[in-house]
């Protein structure tokens, strides 16, 4: 099991739809869930910085990750170009694995 950990920093006018768009049951997830290597999305808000969150996706690994991104990378791109009126700065923090 691999986590991919993302951290974005929005714009707090568009909270609402940041977190319907990379919720749980958001658009990313209803994506993801495309593929049985997803296992599921965590979403954290920043208690001190109202416009902080951090991402975390759960995948089998980072193999099936790749190739559902290569599977799927039209509406990957299409869903992330969409995000991007709500979100100053995304950045992926890494790849980790539980130990």
């Amino acid at each position: 099991m691999i986590h991919i950990v993302w951290e974005f920093r929005i714009r707090t006018a568009k909270r609402r739809i940041f977190e319907r768009f990379y919720g749980i049951a958001g658009r990313w997830a209803t994506l993801f869930r495309r593929s049985r290597a997803y296992k599921g999305t965590l979403l954290l808000h920043d208690r001190v910085r109202a416009d902080r969150y951090l991402l975390v996706d759960r995948w089998t690994d980072r193999a099936a990750f790749r190739r559902f991104k290569r599977r799927f990378r039209k509406e990957y791109e299409t869903l992330d170009r969409e995000c991007r009126e709500f979100t100053r700065r995304e950045r992926r923090l890494g790849c980790f694995e539980p130990r």
